[in-house]
């Protein structure tokens, strides 16, 4: 008769205890991390325990234990977290992951707000921008390609209602997507006449039927009023309402060098015109702009603060965009970019004095490889997200500290 073997020599005791033995101090404590809050995780099964181990010790074990302690924290089951495995480093995807979940980032909005999966459906509605139609200037910002950072839908002649309806499909496909925001990205999506607006907006409401929570206006500080934030408004309470003001920076030279058209004063008009209304606000800002130190970048970002008037920074990192006017100034070697490690430190600085209340909606910038220029390292978003993160606990830095204000 087979004898069952005693606990102590299981191959599953071994796997469990295996990190105990380990010299790697960071495992081991990430192991008992993992056995403290083990039971408030719904497991069906030994065997789910059984597997979760047998792959954290033939693949990678921190990196095993960071996803298992990534998914405790985000109260998912272990199996859904499993999906990732053979395709994924655990390490990456978890360092990565955990940058979104200890900051306040508008998914960690959404989340705490809806309780549900929610997702943005980007539009191109056709806009232009003063500064390209020759109002105040033609040729558009000197950092924007020719579809203003926007997927070009509108210029293959895709209805709003069509956008609407397939970028669903892929959300929904993709990411089990179950409600959504419309964002009018592309050019400036209040450049134009209150009835137009009107139109448009009504457009992307009709296209997403009842799966729309939001709206999210990207546009410029001169190119709002008062009868189109009444307008804006009016969507609110049946959907909330933000707007995007793209600021960049607070230096009126480097404002006239991108030929923003605008000044720091057009900006803080529409931010106090804004606040009457129950609309969000958002303000854009870029890292790495030609001829800016480390030291304007800050100055912006401590402006910000400083006034504290808005609900959410979007950090963007700056790239040439084939088409742009800063395509020829690279080529001429008019400039030079930012690396991606000092970049990384700059974020780091700006997070450092952000109040724990401001939503980070964006940490770095992002673009179809096929319409970049330079610089190579903006296509590797995990690897600058992970490199936030690790220059985060180098300097022993919790998000939100507010340290280094005047």
């Amino acid at each position: 008769m087979r004898t069952r073997p005693g606990y102590a020599t299981s191959p599953f005791f071994k796997l469990m205890i295996s990190p105990l033995l380990s010299r790697d101090k960071f495992v081991i404590d990430r192991f008992l991390f993992v056995m403290v809050y083990l039971p408030k995780v719904k497991i069906k099964n030994s065997g789910h325990i059984y597997l979760i181990y047998y792959i954290l010790f033939v693949w990678d074990v921190s990196g095993m234990l960071e996803l298992i302690e990534l998914t405790m924290y985000l109260k998912e089951s272990f199996l859904l977290a499993l999906t990732g495995v053979f395709q994924f480093n655990f390490s990456g995807l978890c360092t990565a992951s955990r940058i979104f979940f200890l900051m306040y980032t508008l998914k960690n909005y959404f989340q705490s707000k809806f309780n549900i999966s929610v997702y943005k459906i980007t539009i191109d509605a056709g806009f232009t921008c003063p500064n390209r139609d020759g109002t105040k200037s033609t040729g558009g910002c000197i950092y924007c390609d020719p579809y203003g950072s926007g997927n070009g839908q509108f210029s293959k002649c895709i209805s709003i209602e069509e956008q609407v309806e397939n970028n669903k499909r892929f959300l929904k496909k993709r990411y089990n997507a179950e409600k959504y925001f419309l964002y009018f990205q592309a050019f400036t999506n209040t450049y134009a006449p209150v009835e137009k607006l009107k139109e448009i907006y009504d457009k992307g409401i009709a296209g997403g039927k009842d799966d729309i929570l939001g709206i999210i206006i990207g546009t410029r500080p001169d190119c709002i009023d008062e009868e189109k934030l009444k307008l804006i408004a009016s969507y609110y309470p049946e959907y909330e309402v933000w707007i995007e003001y793209g600021l960049q920076s607070i230096h009126q030279k480097t404002l006239d060098f991108i030929n923003r058209q605008h000044s720091v004063d057009d900006y803080l008009k529409a931010v106090e015109l804004t606040r009457k209304y129950p609309v969000k606000i958002a303000t854009h800002i870029i890292a790495g702009l030609p001829y800016e130190t480390r030291d304007h970048i800050m100055e912006t970002v401590r402006f910000l603060v400083k006034h504290n008037k808005i609900d959410a920074l979007k950090i963007h990192s700056l790239y040439i965009p084939k088409g742009s006017g800063l395509e020829k100034l690279y080529h001429q070697k008019k400039f030079d970019l930012m690396a991606m490690q000092e970049y990384i430190q700059t974020v780091v600085d700006i997070l450092e004095i952000m109040p724990e209340n401001m939503i980070i909606a964006r940490l770095t910038g992002e673009i179809d490889k096929h319409h970049l220029v330079a610089p190579d390292w903006v296509l590797k978003k995990q690897k600058v997200l992970t490199g936030i993160n690790e220059e985060m606990k180098n300097r022993g830095l919790k998000w939100g500290l507010g340290s280094d204000l005047d």
